[in-house]
């Protein structure tokens, strides 16, 4: 059996200290090219220089603070993703340039992004990194240190404030530029709907 491992590195905000596709196969060198399973695992890390309090959660924690709540990300010249956490583990995602919904199971896991380096909390979908400079790669597994969702460029509210939950089909189309929630629901008035806040 052969093992290969192919690791890409993005940066894409000051606060994203790596966003590593690592790529791992197990093929038989008699069907390289038929039978090849690859697992590709994008993991998403705060930089060492920033201390949130996020980054020490264990799994019970970070369940409890992401758990029905919308998170808006920013990510400077590729666009902004809204993401929905539902409580019935189901996790809904809004990016720009696509009014579609995409949507994924999530799981809270204890993970090592490298070897040799210990194990942490991360938040796993198989949804894709928007900001990713190498969408030809598709995901089977993306890792998000809970951290990262807890920024200071992110925002986070409680409920699913976009209706996104259950729906194929956004309120509309998110702007590539640096927005926040309270101006998104007044864009597409759902302010005025009554929807939680």
């Amino acid at each position: 059996m052969r093992k290969a491992v192919l690791l890409l590195t993005t940066l894409v905000s000051p606060f994203l200290a790596s966003c590593a596709i690592i790529q791992v196969g197990q093929t038989s060198p008699k069907s390289v090219q038929n039978n090849s399973v690859h697992t590709n695992i994008a993991f998403e890390n705060l930089s060492d220089g920033y201390s949130l309090p996020a980054k020490n959660w264990d799994k019970a924690e970070t369940e409890r603070q992401i758990s029905g709540q919308t998170f808006l990300r920013n990510f400077p010249g590729k666009g902004n993703e809204i993401l929905y956490f539902g409580a019935d583990n189901i996790v809904y995602q809004w990016v720009s340039g696509n009014q579609s919904v995409s949507s994924s199971t999530w799981v809270i896991d204890f993970l090592s992004a490298k070897i040799g380096q210990s194990a942490k909390v991360y938040i796993c979908t198989s949804l894709q990194n928007p900001a990713s400079s190498h969408p030809e790669i598709k995901l089977t597994r993306r890792c998000i240190e809970p951290a990262m969702l807890f920024i200071p460029a992110a925002e986070h509210t409680q409920g699913d404030v976009f209706s996104l939950a259950g729906k194929s089909t956004a309120p509309g189309a998110l702007t590539i530029e640096r927005t926040n929630i309270d101006s998104l629901k007044k864009q597409f008035g759902l302010a005025q709907q009554g929807l939680p806040q």
